[in-house]
């Protein structure tokens, strides 16, 4: 039994079974609380900045993969000196 609250058994059947406490008072409008009244809140729209959709020029591109090759050798000898250590 729990205290006003209510008690616990098994049937017969042997399923967990739960009776409230019928003294207690368990309305989600009895726990104290007043009603509050939810406004909206109003917010400004953020401005929408465009981005620049122009293509990379050719010399970028050259770096970008320059880049990613130098990148890909470093950890190609990375991995042969850990291996052949």
């Amino acid at each position: 039994e729990l205290p006003q609250v209510g008690v616990l058994f098994r049937d017969g059947a042997g399923n967990l079974r739960f009776e409230p406490d019928p003294h207690a008072n368990h309305l989600r409008d009895a726990f104290g609380l007043r009603p509050i009244a939810a406004r909206p809140v109003k917010r400004e729209a953020t401005p929408v900045i465009p981005m620049d959709t122009s293509p990379l020029r050719e010399q970028d591109r050259r770096t970008n993969w320059m880049w990613a090759a130098a990148a890909a050798s470093a950890i190609v000898f990375g991995a042969s000196a850990w291996f052949l250590t």
